[in-house]
């Protein structure tokens, strides 16, 4: 497997500018709700094996380095951010999926595979 310095890393290039950019989000919602970043980083500490600084928290929240993956899942798990709500808005998995088929012009239930 290559990785992302590979000489074909320049197609991930936009990739990995969407994922540090929803990584910040997140992390800054989780912030928000926890207003305070050490306590935020010492809540994540049990999920993730490690205390990090709260300057590094901070980072992570104005997009000035990316989290590791298990840093961002912990801090939405202890402030209660929803990562879909993040990604795909508010509302239930239901509402959003009949709104899609509302836009899509499909009835539910009749999507064909």
């Amino acid at each position: 497997m290559k990785g992302l310095d590979a000489p074909d890393a320049p197609r991930y290039a936009g990739k990995r500018k969407e994922m540090a950019a929803l990584a910040a989000r997140l992390m800054d919602e989780a912030r928000r709700r926890m207003a305070k970043d050490p306590e935020l980083a010492l809540l994540m500490q049990p999920y993730v094996g490690r205390l990090y600084s709260d300057q590094t928290v901070s980072a992570w929240a104005l997009g000035r380095s990316m989290p590791p993956a298990e840093a961002l899942l912990a801090a939405c798990k202890v402030s209660g951010v929803s990562i879909d709500a993040v990604l795909f808005g508010q509302g239930s998995y239901e509402e959003r999926l009949a709104k899609l088929e509302r836009e899509l012009g499909l009835q539910a239930g009749t999507a064909s595979t």
